[in-house]
């Protein structure tokens, strides 16, 4: 899976900053979320307050590219940044988040398109691709009004 957050300028220009989700440890962070999703995938809920850092790793290493949404209408031009570290749920997690999902809710995979991605992870000369049935795009979709907030916070170490 992915988490993707998504974040937009009032200028309407896009940021998403995502991270691979393996199964794994339960995720305490998340908890706030996924003890409380919608019965269905097309539901809205509040959710009074969360800190986006705690969905950041300590270790910021990434791969950058121009891309476009993965939801409809897969607005073009999105500056992306998948982070290199992993972020870990729980099987009970990742298995109630797909139970939203029977059908999954994946985009197919997209060609690069002479796409040209940029990374700073030691060692790679093309980004790894998981697999086509491992990958489900989190449909978390955490918006925040302006993606400076983000830019700042973690500022000091990127």
């Amino acid at each position: 899976m992915e988490l993707h957050m998504v974040h937009q300028l009032t200028s309407r220009e896009y940021l998403v900053v995502g991270r691979w989700i393996e199964i794994g440890a339960f995720n305490s962070a998340l908890d706030s979320i996924f003890s409380d999703l919608p019965p269905n995938g097309g539901d809205i809920f509040d959710l009074p307050s969360f800190d986006l850092n705690s969905l950041l790793p300590g270790d910021l290493r990434s791969y950058r590219y121009t891309g476009s949404l993965t939801t409809s209408p897969y607005t073009e031009g999105v500056n992306w940044v998948m982070l290199h570290e992993s972020l870990q749920l729980s099987a009970d997690q990742v298995a109630g988040f797909r139970a939203l999902f029977p059908g999954g809710n994946e985009r197919e995979w997209q060609n690069l398109n002479g796409r040209m991605i940029r990374t700073d992870v030691a060692g790679f000369s093309s980004v790894p691709e998981p697999s086509t049935a491992a990958l489900l795009g989190l449909g978390v979709l955490l918006i925040v009004g302006q993606a400076k907030r983000l830019a700042s916070s973690r500022r000091r170490k990127v």
